[in-house]
């Protein structure tokens, strides 16, 4: 990480915030692809001198980025840069990554209808998001968001020896898929803390609205395993029938496409 000169001079549009940074628009005109709109997260609270668990959670997602980057499911990382703060204040660290105009798979349930995708559109992303997390190795970090996080995860952080896999990513599928489903992930009404005594000690999350076909139904029970070791990994979860066998495929991947399109529009007007 190095401070960028050519960043100084650029202007930069604020678009939104978060509970620890500042996402800015930009022009990536210094870095490879000449003019092609970038993101650009500002950290403004995480980053000193100094070593801290969330300057380490920075790096670890840094790392990540670096090494993933290139799957066509993954946001493009281009870079990271310190932003030099006069003496006395910290220092600022600016990720530039892909611009995705449609925002977040929370953004794009937010701004549909009745705040529900429909079940092939959600079939097509847990695909594309298991077909990501099909890597083999052990892990003991405590790191994730709360609400989306797998139970053998939250014990890592009671019991530092207990190690879990890649299958963790599976329960953060079905997560997910519920939060498309019904429009937010399970517990989302309780304070992180909370959210993650009750991942760890009550029985797994279901999707409570109706409608739903049983194909969806089987694929989130396989999803919500709580021991991950007899959860399926994702290769498994990958010939499931519910996103296997997509119907007109075709036509599903345009309705969301146009879909997104429409979002993008509503969002620039905003």
């Amino acid at each position: 990480l190095e401070e960028h000169k050519a960043l100084k001079n650029k202007s930069f549009s604020e678009c939104t915030s978060g509970f620890n940074n500042i996402l800015f628009l930009a022009l990536q005109t210094p870095l490879p692809e000449i003019g092609r709109r970038v993101r650009v997260n500002k950290y403004q609270k995480s980053v000193g001198w100094r070593y801290s668990d969330e300057e380490e959670d920075l790096r670890t997602e840094l790392n990540l980025l670096k090494k993933y980057s290139f799957h066509k499911n993954i946001v493009s990382f281009y870079g990271a840069f310190f932003k030099l703060s006069p003496p006395g204040q910290r220092h600022q660290l600016w990720m530039v990554m892909e611009l995705c105009a449609a925002g977040s798979v929370t953004d794009v349930v937010r701004m549909t209808r009745n705040q529900s995708l429909k079940e092939d559109w959600i079939a097509y992303i847990c695909r594309e998001i298991l077909q990501v997390s099909r890597t083999n190795g052990r892990r003991n970090s405590f790191i994730g968001t709360p609400y989306w996080m797998a139970p053998e995860v939250i014990d890592c952080d009671e019991d530092p020896r207990r190690s879990y896999d890649y299958r963790s990513d599976v329960w953060s599928v079905g997560i997910t898929a519920i939060e498309m489903a019904e429009g937010a992930p399970p517990l989302c009404n309780l304070q992180p803390l909370e959210a993650l005594f009750v991942i760890l000690r009550e029985s797994a999350p279901k999707v409570k609205s109706s409608g739903w076909s049983r194909k969806f139904h089987n694929f989130m029970e396989k999803c919500m395993i709580k021991n991950f070791l007899f959860r399926p990994t994702s290769a498994n979860m990958l010939h499931h029938p519910f996103v296997r066998n997509i119907k007109n495929e075709g036509h599903v991947v345009e309705s969301l496409k146009k879909h997104l399109t429409g979002i993008i529009k509503k969002r620039q007007k905003k």
